[in-house]
């Protein structure tokens, strides 16, 4: 079993409780052969792994029991890692949660977006009618003072012939 592991160049942290699963002759003989595929030496591998040599040759030998912590870190050094904590599945539970409300608010937003652009396009709609009405109005205000403007000028026409006029009568009598 996990035999395809040795020689894998992407191995995932999910192996990791796989491979512990596995009965203990089973996993020291993945592990040897693994770290020969990689060609470490053990002080090579606890480099890696953080785990002190003279506990990787007592755990090899048989000579000492190995902790899950140790495994986990040797493990995880073959797998192409480091010596780090892996998550415990509560703080991934709440990693994948948040994301899922991170999702939602972005729909959330993007639904806020979508009727946002609605109202500005109604609102411009109507600001345009409301500047086509006032450029008709501002046009009707025009002609109208177009056409007071030549009343005015006919009743200025008129008031210079009158004046003409009564000039003439003055001069004459």
């Amino acid at each position: 079993m996990f035999d395809r592991c040795i020689k894998c160049e992407r191995i995932g942290q999910d192996c990791v409780p796989n491979l512990l699963a596995l009965p203990w002759p089973e996993l020291l003989d993945w592990w040897k052969k693994r770290q020969a595929f990689l060609g470490w030496t053990n002080p090579a591998l606890s480099d890696k792994s953080a785990v002190p040599v003279g506990t990787i040759n007592r755990i090899k030998a048989g000579e000492d029991d190995a902790r899950y912590s140790t495994m986990r870190s040797i493990i995880h050094a073959l797998m192409g890692g480091y010596s780090v904590e892996f998550p415990c599945q509560k703080k991934l539970d709440q990693e994948f949660a948040h994301i899922e409300t991170l999702e939602k608010q972005c729909c959330d937003l993007a639904s806020a977006n979508e009727g946002i652009a609605a109202q500005m396009k109604a609102m411009e709609e109507a600001h345009r009618s409301e500047l086509l009405a006032l450029k008709a109005d501002f046009k009707e205000q025009i002609n109208f003072l177009k056409d007071n403007n030549v009343f005015l000028r006919e009743q200025f026409k008129w008031a210079q012939e009158q004046m003409k006029n009564t000039d003439t009568r003055r001069k004459g009598e």
